[in-house]
């Protein structure tokens, strides 16, 4: 969480605090809206929790992302640069051979369309 996101929890907390204060003045006492914000704080906080682990957005995620993108890095700059280009090669070679495989379709479809597309088929 940035401090930015902190801030504004905490101002959110603040006013709506306040708020059930003001509303429930002559109702109740400090127990039940203190009770009242606990809830609602940890509804809130579990909220935001179970949001995070089913977008992928936590923080472990994003340091195992940023882990392995340091070690690529560092594998990429270890390597000469005839490996480099070999590897280059082999790239372009596995990325023309799976847009090929992608495009093609049912031989009996490419038979009866010819040698033009057509997206029917």
């Amino acid at each position: 969480m940035r401090k930015r996101d902190v801030l504004l929890w905490g101002g959110l907390i603040f006013v709506v605090g306040g708020a059930l204060v003001i509303v429930m003045q002559g109702n109740v006492n400090g127990q039940v809206v203190s009770a009242l914000l606990f809830a609602l704080i940890i509804v809130g906080w579990t909220a935001s929790y179970l949001l995070r682990v089913f977008t992928g957005r936590m923080a472990f995620n994003a340091q195992v992302e940023l882990f392995k993108d340091a070690q690529l890095q560092t594998y990429l700059d270890q390597l000469s640069p005839e490996e480099l280009a070999a590897l280059v090669v082999e790239l372009a070679a596995d990325a023309a051979t799976e847009v090929a495989i992608t495009t093609s379709q049912d031989p009996a479809c490419e038979a009866e369309r010819g040698a033009e597309f057509t997206p029917d088929c």
